[in-house]
């Protein structure tokens, strides 16, 4: 810490010449440290290659084919009935209640490709601090709701491909959030993949 003429006594930051001032932990002079200094953004930002690059938009690619098939398959397998239409409503209201809020947590990070921007901190608040994945919890959610209402095993079954899709997206992209932040491993042994304490 840089010699700034000030002392801690008492909760107070004080001159040699006895001025003092409240300033809570706030060094004067020196920048107030955060909770995310812990866990620094990447100094390069996006340095993936372009294989890397390739890989990352054909997951997504994938995962919206995948999110089409869903929604587009047809089929007539079972009577789709108030009940189901009731929990597809709500499921699809949790869906865009936790992606909108996980999505205000990324801020800047937030980027269609599952590979770490290098704009943002590592973040483990919010929705974050119990799921290490959810936006795509929030997928996961909603399409699982649009397929109960689809009365369609078709329809089920692309919504099984796209969890399992989701899962190896996830791996990916971590392999890649291990090397960009080095409090990253520790973070995901604590915390869930999609659902909290699990995965």
């Amino acid at each position: 810490m840089p010699d700034t003429g000030w002392q801690m006594a008492d909760g107070r930051w004080q001159m040699a010449d006895g001025r003092s001032q409240r300033l809570g932990n706030r060094v004067p002079g020196v920048a107030r440290p955060t909770p995310e200094t812990r866990y620094p953004r990447p100094e390069c930002g996006d340095t993936s290659s372009v294989n890397h690059r390739t890989t990352a938009w054909l997951l997504v690619v994938a995962q919206f084919v995948l999110i089409g098939a869903v929604v587009v398959l047809p089929g007539d397998h079972w009577q789709v009935t108030s009940i189901h239409q009731a929990i597809t409503l709500a499921l699809i209201g949790v869906a865009l209640a936790l992606g909108l809020w996980a999505a205000r947590w990324l801020g800047a990070g937030l980027t269609p490709l599952p590979l770490p921007n290098g704009r943002v901190d590592l973040v483990v608040h919010g929705p974050y601090r119990w799921v290490r994945h959810p936006m795509y919890s929030a997928v996961i959610i909603g399409m699982g709701g649009i397929a109960v209402r689809s009365g369609s095993w078709w329809s089920a079954g692309a919504w099984l491909a796209l969890v399992v899709l989701l899962a190896v997206k996830s791996r990916w992209e971590e392999r890649h959030l291990v090397t960009a932040f080095p409090g990253y491993e520790a973070y995901r042994t604590r915390t869930g993949r999609f659902m909290p304490g699990l995965g």
